[in-house]
This record gives structure tokens, sequence and C-alpha cells, in this order.
């Protein structure tokens, strides 16, 4: 329904902003409810924030009857951390849930950091326990990145080095001791990936996902 201004003040105010903007006062006005929106969306909880996301791609029917329990230490506020493929897929599934403590220590990080690979292996995860077609797997990883403001680091050689460096270290060290566990090669390139940017993180993961 058409509406009109009615308030001198309002529409000093738009008029201003079209003119700063170079744009029409009709256009002032849609950026300017945008942006509103997008300011009080940003101060909403994040299991709230990714409730449409997950309807739009199916996780919230599909996870309503799962309770994910997740066995990694949540770090204080104001930590720097990093989230695995499995703390990813964990909160999308249930942010509000069994994953809340994940979903408050994104909130409460100083930063949150992904990689490329964990985000990848997070959207084969969304794939294989809730049967998504791979774009709504991609654009729900991909949403909840956008959503939670996470850096995603970018995959380089030296990094698949030195996570392969450090796999012949872990095997150096079984044999050394007789061990048998084998190296969880997820948690090696994640550590990489913070070593290469040499940020002290938590890197939280949900094992019981694996």
């Amino acid at each position: 329904m058409p509406f009109h201004v009615r308030n001198e003040e309002t529409e000093r105010a738009v008029r201003a902003l079209a003119k700063a903007l170079g744009v029409g006062v009709t256009e002032a006005v849609g950026i300017a409810a945008r942006e509103a929106l997008q300011r009080r969306a940003s101060k909403l909880p994040l299991a709230m924030r990714l409730r449409p996301l997950r309807e739009e791609v199916g996780l919230l029917r599909a996870s309503m009857a799962r309770i994910i329990r997740h066995d990694c230490a949540i770090p204080g506020e104001g930590a720097k951390i990093f989230l695995a493929d499995t703390a990813i897929t964990a909160i999308l599934e249930d942010p509000d849930g069994g994953a809340s403590g994940l979903t408050t220590a994104v909130e409460g990080a100083e930063r949150a950091f992904t990689s490329q690979v964990a985000a990848r292996r997070a959207e084969r995860l969304l794939m294989d326990r809730n049967h998504l077609p791979a774009r709504m797997a991609h654009h729900a990883v991909e949403g909840f990145i956008a959503l939670a403001g996470v850096k995603t680091l970018p995959v380089s050689d030296a990094i698949y080095a030195s996570a392969l460096e450090a796999r012949e270290r872990h095997l150096d060290r079984r044999l050394a001791v007789g061990a048998n566990a084998p190296p969880d090669d997820d948690a090696l390139l994640d550590d990489a990936f913070c070593a290469q940017f040499r940020v002290p993180l938590h890197r939280l993961a949900v094992e019981a996902l694996r």
C-alpha cells in the first residue's frame, strides 16, 4: 500500500540522505529501511538469526528430533576460536539446543575463524547427516559464516605441507610408544591453519559427529 511522508523533519532527512547517496528519495527510503532492519537483526541472538536459514535449507525439520552432545571445552568470553567442520555442523543442526554452548562461544568470541577446508567438510557432513543437496549444504554453511561474522582462512600449499609434517611427527611418536591410534588428519590440518596465521586459537570440534 503506498504511503506518504507527512513529517517535515523526516522528509528533510530522507532528501538529505538521497542527495548524499546520489539516489532518488524512494530508493533512499528503501536503503534506510534495509539498513535499519539489518542493524536490528544483528542484535538478535545467533540462534534466532540462524532460524530462517535453517528453515530455508530444511535443517529445522531435519534436526527437531536430534539431540547433539558436544564434548569440547568451551572457552571463556573474548577468546579467539577456530570452528572445525563438526562445530559448524552442530550449530547449524541445533543452535539453541544441544549445541547452544557452541553458539554462545561464537557470540562471545573476540574473533571466530574457520577455513575453506573446514567449511567444505561441514558441507559434506550436512549432506551425509541430513540428506541435503550440495547446493543447500553450501548455502547453509556460507550463510552461517556470514551471519556469525566468521572469518574464513584461505588454503595454501604451506598449510598442507605443515599438516603433513605434523602427521609424520605423530606417526613417529606413535611408533616409538607402540600406540595404535591413527592421527586425526582433520585436526592436524586445522592446527596448521591456526599456526600459519599465528593466532592462538581454541579449536571447537564435536567428536561425536565423526
